[in-house]
């Protein structure tokens, strides 16, 4: 059995979540009715890059976990590697 990869590119905007995770769930759309398995996402796709200084802003790490939590529920029948950033006290970090 082989597996379809697709590989999705967006015009991602500094801070816009949503309007990211609109793109980013209409890429997804597009994908499963290509017939894609795994579509993979560019990094930090959800906050924008380059995010700066909101990467030290607790409410925008926040902010973004929710948005990934959110696209989850799109991610039915298709693996989507999201980047977003991520952070605990001491450190950010590009994550999938």
């Amino acid at each position: 059995m082989a597996l379809r990869f697709g590989l999705a590119q967006i015009n991602a905007t500094v801070g816009d979540m949503r309007g990211n995770a609109d793109s980013i769930c209409r890429m997804i759309s597009s994908a499963k009715e290509d017939r894609v398995d795994v579509i993979v996402f560019p990094e930090l796709c959800i906050c924008g890059y380059p995010p700066e200084d909101l990467l030290h802003k607790p409410k925008f790490l926040k902010d973004n976990e929710a948005t990934l939590q959110d696209l989850s529920s799109q991610t039915k029948e298709i693996t989507a590697i999201i980047g977003l950033a991520q952070g605990d006290s001491n450190q950010c970090y590009n994550a999938a």
